[in-house]
């Protein structure tokens, strides 16, 4: 298995699959962030954070909690996520079409189960958002499935 995706990885152009994924990835990430700073200005935060955390969010407004929220960049564990969510959901877009392309559908459906079930706990707008990155993500690798893969023997 592991020398179908290797041989079948060697096929891809490499530039511009992984600028393609990491386009894809980052356009996930404006649209979390954009759903997160709505949900931040309009008071949201995580229930097991102190009543500081809740204040340190209180006066953002929305264009400084997106900024916070894209750039990763503030003291809020609330906000601050470190770009995992983006080096995942780009190693997401760049391994699925592999696994389309050999029909390796479990796979994909195991590594979903396992986030999912992972992610269980969280609030659920964190949740509802997470769930809305992994559709996108799915939906971005069929493009790529699509564009690079689809024709590949």
């Amino acid at each position: 298995m592991i020398d179908s995706i290797l041989q079948l990885f060697d096929k891809i152009p490499k530039v511009p699959y992984f600028g393609l994924a990491f386009f894809w990835a980052l356009i996930i990430r404006v649209i979390l962030c954009f759903f997160k700073s709505f949900a931040i200005s309009c008071g949201e935060a995580d229930k097991d954070k102190s009543e500081d955390e809740f204040k340190l969010c209180d006066n953002w407004r929305f264009r400084e909690s997106f900024w916070r929220s894209f750039s990763s960049r503030t003291d809020s564990l609330v906000v601050c996520d470190y770009w995992l969510p983006f080096i995942i959901g780009f190693f997401d877009i760049l391994i699925y079409p592999i696994f389309f392309k050999l029909n390796l559908l479990p796979a994909i459906a195991f590594w979903l189960g396992y986030k999912v079930l992972a992610s269980w706990n969280v609030m659920r707008q964190a949740y509802v958002r997470f769930l809305l990155g992994n559709i996108l993500a799915i939906f971005f690798a069929l493009i790529m499935y699509i564009e690079f893969l689809k024709n590949i023997k």
